[in-house]
This record gives C-alpha cells, sequence and structure tokens, in this order.
C-alpha cells in the first residue's frame, strides 16, 4: 500500500518520476532541479535519500526507501 502511495505521488508529479521496481525502494528521476538542493531540503526535513556520485546516475537521480506510513507521510509533506 505504501509503494502504491508513493507512486501514485510521482505519477501526479512535474517534476520527477519513479521508476518500476519491486523492491523496498523507488529510483527517482528529476525532471527538473538540482538532485543535490533535494538531498539537502529533505535531509533539513528529516527525510535521509540516497544519491549517486556516477554518472548517469549522479545529477538527475535518487533512491528513497519505502518506509511505515508516518514516514512516507512526511515525506509526502516536503514533496
Amino acid at each position: 500500500r505504501e509503494r502504491a502511495n508513493l507512486l501514485a505521488l510521482f505519477e501526479e508529479s512535474d517534476m520527477a518520476e519513479a521508476l518500476p521496481g519491486e523492491a523496498n525502494f523507488l529510483l527517482v528521476r528529476l525532471k527538473c532541479g538540482d538532485v543535490e538542493a533535494c538531498f539537502d531540503f529533505f535531509l533539513r526535513g528529516g527525510i535521509l535519500l540516497r544519491t549517486f556520485s556516477e554518472a548517469p546516475l549522479k545529477d538527475h537521480y535518487f533512491r528513497m526507501a519505502i518506509r511505515d506510513e508516518k514516514e512516507n507521510a512526511r515525506f509526502r509533506e516536503l514533496w
């Protein structure tokens, strides 16, 4: 259920898209903006995203864990 809620969030977004997968995380591609600024923003809000240090993922992708309802609600609130 939490995966579906997060996927729906990104489906409605003009800023990012989540790529299909089955693991307990989502790989997200930013359509606009800076992934490091996104990382910093969410970190200040208490959410840790995983960024990548090498191309081609470095500039536009981050990975996020699918957490429990409370933690995912915090991500949606910040998004």
